[in-house]
Parts: C-alpha cells; structure tokens; sequence
C-alpha cells in the first residue's frame, strides 16, 4: 500500500514545474526501496516462522 502511495505521490505534483527526468528518478529509486522492502519482510518473516516451527 505504501508503494502504491509513493508512486502515486507525482501524480500531485504541479504540472509543467518538474521535469520529467526527476519523475523518473524518483519512481527508480521508490521502486528499489520498494523491493528492498519487500526482501526485508519476505527475511524476516521466513526468520519467524523458522522460530516457531523449533518452539514445538
């Protein structure tokens, strides 16, 4: 959801005002969070669900 959001985010930008090679920058960079994200959570899930799974 917040991905979604962050992506979201130019469309309010004021039009004309920002170029469009920021934009693009900007979309890169959230994506790549985003993924690294998503790496992180996918980890630390698999982490507690090992945990779990030793407790009995």
């Amino acid at each position: 959801m917040a991905a979604a959001f962050l992506w979201a985010l130019p469309l309010l930008w004021p039009h004309g005002e920002t170029r469009v090679s920021a934009v693009l920058v900007y979309l890169f960079v959230t994506w790549g969070l985003s993924v690294l994200a998503s790496a992180a959570l996918a980890r630390a899930l698999r982490r507690a669900e090992r945990d779990t799974d030793t407790d009995g």
